[in-house]
């Protein structure tokens, strides 16, 4: 009876360990991208860039800094990468790292949004 008791509880110790191995290794590694955001001017810009950086596939968390114009994110390496994330920023009308925002995009933005002595 002893050696029964076990030898389950041996068997069950194996194969919690081995669904423990395959979730660990089924999740996705993170990765934090910075982007510099020299456009970037109140705080409506930082909600729109926030809320644009959220709605990536993939994106796990966004802080956007106003005064160091930085936005800081977290995401699943498997599910975006910095190239996307500067694409979706640029979409949204801001300049993102070296991408140069939409021309369109940048002139739908709030007139506070926009810098007085930048061309688009």
């Amino acid at each position: 009876m002893r050696t029964t008791i076990t030898s389950a509880l041996s068997v069950a110790v194996i194969f919690l360990g081995s669904l423990a191995q395959i979730s660990c290794s089924s999740q996705s590694e993170a990765g934090v991208a910075e982007i510099k955001l020299p456009t970037v001017q109140c705080e409506a810009c930082v909600m729109k860039i926030t809320s644009t950086l959220k709605k990536e596939t993939g994106v796990k968390d966004v802080n956007v800094d106003l005064q160091k114009k930085l936005a800081k994110v977290s995401y699943l390496k498997d599910k975006t990468d910095l190239d996307k994330l500067e694409s979706a920023v640029a979409l949204a009308g801001y300049d993102a790292n070296s991408k140069k925002a939409d021309k369109k995009a940048y002139k739908g933005l709030p007139g506070c949004c926009k810098v007085s002595d930048k061309k688009h």
